[in-house]
């Protein structure tokens, strides 16, 4: 087992290399990611043709289902709002107050 963890350290540092110097000339089209076959991540992704990184990322707002691209979306804490959630800055601050409100 340690030359096969050995090996994907090795191909972790090649990748991390090729995907920080690509140029990323060229980019996918939107698709679904997925961590597993048959398990999306909830999210659509571009990616480097070249290098497979991920480019830019958007996933549905959970109230009003409009996508948004994810460095604009407010994840809920778990606490507040329901962990694995995501949204827009508009239904954030009324999913906030919503629940506030129950308490």
């Amino acid at each position: 087992m340690k030359e096969a963890k050995k090996l994907h350290e090795e191909y972790q540092k090649k990748l991390k290399h090729l995907q920080q110097t690509c140029p990323h000339e060229k980019q996918s089209d939107w698709m679904e990611e997925w961590w597993a076959p048959g398990h999306s991540t909830g999210r659509m992704v571009k990616v480097c043709s070249n290098c497979n990184k991920v480019l830019q990322a958007k996933r549905p707002c959970h109230d009003c289902r409009k996508e948004c691209p994810e460095k604009d979306l407010r994840a809920g804490d778990g606490h507040i709002l329901p962990y694995g959630a995501y949204y827009c800055e508009a239904c954030h601050a009324s999913a906030l107050k919503k629940a506030k409100a129950k308490k």
